[in-house]
Parts: structure tokens; C-alpha cells; sequence
């Protein structure tokens, strides 16, 4: 018997439904950093926006892909001049505290401001992030094929042969 035919009475509806509930209570609670913030929705540590999107973790082609995709396939000219900010990040020109007070108003040009916070995100805007990196669309591979990857390499089933494999990986996380 699989562990899908023993837990199917989902929170929140589905198991992504679940997952991304867990996800985003743990990474910025009921979205209240909307914007560019610190680790779990601080302002200090590794800028990341949305759900917990780390900008330290991608390439700034990776981040410009995610956040079209999450801001419904294509850039205003402010959101594209927050991108290019981000870019001066991710070369070093500028700190991630930096970025983060820019993006809050307490540091650089207005206009620099402005572009950082045209970034700002709704709760559909960051779940279709969140969907980039867990499921993944816009050019990434998604921790959810990643890790039925290696579950088939290590000898396991994916999800699309055995359903199951989904509730023990929410069922661990909710332990964790």
C-alpha cells in the first residue's frame, strides 16, 4: 500500500497547496515584507523577495527569468531598473544591505527606490514565484523534479510513478 492511500486529507486542499502554506509561513508570513527583504523577512542577511526567493542563490539571468514569469510575463521599465539594481548585487557593486535599505526607502536616489519597489509582490505574484522554483517554470528545474531525480537514483520512486513519495516529503517537513 502506498503512503498516498493512507494520508489524502490535505489542509489546505492539495499537497502543493500544503507545501506552499508551510513555505510561506515559514519564509515571510502573510507576505509582509512585499518587497525586496533579509532572511525571513528581516532586514539584515541575504536579500531575497516573495516567498523566500533568495536573490543570492541565482544568476541575475535566473532572477530576471523568475520574476517575469511572477510578474505575468513581462517587466515594466521601473521593475527592469530594479533588475538592473539587483545585477549591481550580484557583481559586488553594492551590498546586500544595501539593496535591502534601497528597497525599504532608507538608502540611494528615489528613483533608485522606486525601481526596487516596483518589485514589490502580491501573494499571486509570489506563489507564481514560489512556482519557478518548487515546480518549475521559467527556464528553472524545480526542487520537486530535482528531488524526484534523485529519488530515482537512489533506487526510490518518483511522484508520477508513486504519489506517495509527495505526502512523506510533506509529512517530514511538518515534522521538521
Amino acid at each position: 500500500m502506498t503512503i498516498s492511500n493512507l494520508n489524502t486529507n490535505y489542509v489546505d486542499g492539495t499537497y502543493i497547496d500544503d507545501l506552499y502554506e508551510l513555505l510561506k509561513r515559514r519564509e515571510n508570513v502573510n507576505l509582509n515584507f512585499p518587497g525586496i527583504h533579509g532572511d525571513e523577512g528581516g532586514v539584515a542577511g541575504d536579500p531575497a523577495i516573495g516567498y523566500g526567493f533568495d536573490l543570492s542563490t541565482w544568476t541575475i539571468s535566473q532572477i530576471e527569468s523568475a520574476l517575469t514569469y511572477a510578474f505575468g510575463g513581462s517587466l515594466t521599465t521601473d521593475q527592469q531598473n530594479g533588475v538592473g539594481i539587483i545585477g549591481n548585487f550580484k557583481n559586488g557593486t553594492i551590498s546586500g544591505a544595501t539593496l535591502i535599505a534601497i528597497a525599504n526607502g532608507s538608502a540611494g536616489t528615489g528613483a533608485q527606490q522606486a525601481a526596487l519597489q516596483s518589485l514589490q509582490m502580491t501573494d499571486i505574484e509570489a506563489t507564481r514565484l514560489l512556482d519557478v522554483v518548487v515546480l518549475g517554470r521559467a527556464g528553472f528545474t524545480g526542487f520537486e523534479n530535482e528531488l524526484d531525480t534523485r529519488l530515482q537514483a537512489e533506487g526510490g520512486r518518483a511522484r508520477s510513478a508513486n504519489g506517495g513519495i509527495r505526502h512523506l516529503r510533506l509529512d517530514l517537513s511538518k515534522r521538521y
